[in-house]
């Protein structure tokens, strides 16, 4: 073999060797610390129909979404999409507010899980979250929603709501401790987010 044969098998070695040392690298690189798994978070969708309007389908809708974020079956977030009838123990005769919070205060037991929806900020003082028109899902924020829509002023509320949920493959149900304005279990059914919408 001649010298620029020899040469251009040297650079051909060369650069397998560095791809190989490149890869192995980088794969490395990509797997968890020893003794440790990588974190695999679930998110799940869950929808509640309001059947009583079903008679009225010029009316806003008064249903209700949550989205679950577990790790190795822990409910480590969540974010709640409703109605103001959350935190109201009666209405009559004016529209509710729509609003989207996030979960606080989780709590979790081998049977059942509970959090908070809180309508008030980290200092404690109401602020204003709720709005003329069912917040999009992709809204995760009250400040968020505040750029997008209208608000609604009807103060009558109870400042925070705590719920216990049971969480099944198919569904959640969810009940408020004490009862506002819901009282007895409400069945939220599992959905696929391209499904998932207003």
């Amino acid at each position: 073999m001649d010298a620029c044969t020899l040469k251009y098998i040297s650079r051909k070695k060369l650069a397998i060797t560095l791809c190989a040392i490149w890869l192995a690298l980088t794969s490395f690189s990509n797997q968890p610390p020893m003794g440790q798994e990588a974190a695999q978070v679930e998110t799940v969708l869950y929808y509640y129909h309001y059947s009583g309007q079903d008679d009225c389908p010029d009316l806003l809708p008064e249903d209700s979404y949550m989205e679950l974020y577990f790790e190795k079956g822990k409910l480590q977030k969540g974010y709640f999409w409703g109605t103001s009838d959350e935190f109201d123990k009666v209405r009559e005769g004016y529209k509710c507010g729509y609003f989207v919070l996030p979960m606080t205060q989780i709590k979790q037991t081998p049977d059942s899980i509970s959090f908070v929806l809180d309508a008030r900020g980290k200092d404690k003082k109401r602020f204003n979250c709720f709005f003329m028109a069912p917040v999009d899902w992709r809204v995760r924020t009250w400040q968020e929603a505040k750029e997008l829509y209208q608000p609604w002023d009807n103060y009558s509320y109870t400042d925070s709501v705590r719920y216990s949920m049971r969480v099944t493959k198919d569904s959640v149900i969810l009940r408020n401790l004490p009862e506002p304005y819901y009282s007895g279990d409400r069945t939220f059914i599992r959905r696929k987010k391209t499904s998932w919408a207003w």
